[in-house]
């Protein structure tokens, strides 16, 4: 998976779940923050997101990672950073 891959199905489910969620949609792009920049993004639907991200991409995403903060928890990502992080948690290629 490349780091485009992954930002695209992230923006993906951002977008979807903006508009399920009847929350206006935002423009989303590779600087975006989306704890910050995307209405009603909260703690209730990083979870949800995190399982729509894994279940698209075919990756494990730890229960007890938040894909959307700094490993330390202190900084909120950008969707570059996030989809960074997504790419190291894939299987990486010819590995089984």
């Amino acid at each position: 998976m490349t780091v485009e891959q992954a930002r695209t199905q992230l923006v993906a489910v951002l977008k979807l779940i903006q508009e399920e969620s009847g929350l206006p949609p935002v423009e989303i792009t590779e600087k975006t923050c989306p704890v910050v920049d995307v209405i009603g993004f909260d703690s209730k639907m990083w979870p949800v997101s995190m399982g729509m991200l894994a279940d698209e991409l075919g990756i494990d995403i730890p229960l007890d990672m938040n894909i959307y903060f700094s490993p330390d928890g202190k900084r909120k990502l950008t969707i570059n950073e996030i989809a960074a992080r997504l790419v190291n948690m894939a299987p990486k290629e010819g590995v089984a």
